[in-house]
């Protein structure tokens, strides 16, 4: 077997030059286009609280950065439970409190509180910053689907004694929320007195995940951590059409066109029902709804 040393150089001199070009890959990409790793997701810490009443909710005082390749964002939950400053309590006199109700896109997922929808609309009601206009951000508070939003409105928001209540609604995944969550505890009138989600669960440190609980490409140990793996595989995921639509596409095609199919018809009987418990219920004390 002469031939077989040569054969076996040969062999490690290609695994050594194929070796060495995964590191120069690994290196490039790290210094050029770093990306979200397993670690950097296990580093940032959890801000949600499990909740007997709601599929989520957030965890009163916690301050948490929240790192991802697109941003990094720290996120300040109030004594209260929802990501805002502190609020006296009973309301002050003459103070106009308005009270917005919504998921992530409520919460300001990924922006600095000042940059949240409640708290640019509180700018523009109050820009000399004066207090006598409150607009609380309760994103997430309340959950994260219409009908968390409706039990929310009926158990906890009486004590905020709000004037006006402003609802953000997002038809595509409020439906197939809508759709999965369970409805247990039903009153008199058969709205649930506890949600819960059968997909979304909430870990012993405070972190959202899913029922797959993280995506294929984090589960290998070694290239979970890998920058240059993990935009191998955001790359295979487009070509594969995995990758999400751009804004203009997803907006014009996939919100505003959900049509009643026999699929989503409950869905959309179970958010009319829980809209019309949140109204009831925003009625009931005294304030507004828009």
């Amino acid at each position: 077997m002469p031939d077989l040393p040569r054969r076996a150089r040969r062999l490690l001199l290609s695994l050594a030059a194929s070796l060495a070009a995964l590191a120069a890959g690994e290196g490039l990409v790290r210094w050029a286009s770093p990306q979200t790793t397993f670690s950097t997701i296990r580093e940032s810490p959890g801000y949600y609280r499990r909740s007997d009443r709601y599929p989520l909710c957030l965890a009163p005082g916690v301050n948490a950065l929240h790192r991802t390749r697109e941003y990094e964002v720290l996120y300040q939950v109030n004594a209260l439970g929802f990501r805002d400053r502190a609020y006296p309590q009973p309301k002050p006199p003459g103070t106009l409190r308005i009270a917005c109700l919504g998921d992530s896109f409520t919460f300001g997922q990924g922006v600095e509180n000042a940059e949240t929808w409640p708290k640019r609309l509180e700018a523009s009601l109050d820009p000399a910053g004066s207090g006598c206009v409150e607009v609380m951000n309760l994103g997430y508070a309340d959950g994260f689907s219409p009908d968390s939003y409706g039990l929310y409105a009926r158990a906890d928001l009486p004590a905020l004694l709000p004037d006006l209540v402003v609802v953000q609604l997002f038809t595509w995944n409020d439906l197939d929320d809508l759709r999965a969550n369970l409805w247990e505890e039903p009153g008199s009138d058969g709205f649930p007195g506890r949600i819960v989600s059968p997909v979304t669960y909430i870990d012993l440190e405070g972190r959202r995940l899913s029922d797959a609980q993280y995506p294929l490409r984090f589960r290998v140990p070694l290239l979970r951590e890998s920058h240059l793996f993990q935009l191998a595989a955001g790359v295979v995921g487009g070509a594969a059409g995995l990758r999400q639509v751009n804004a203009k596409e997803f907006y014009s095609r996939r919100v505003h066109q959900r049509e009643v199919t026999p699929a989503l018809a409950p869905a959309w009987e179970r958010l009319e029902f829980s809209l019309s418990v949140l109204a009831a219920a925003v009625k009931a004390q005294g304030a507004r709804l828009v």
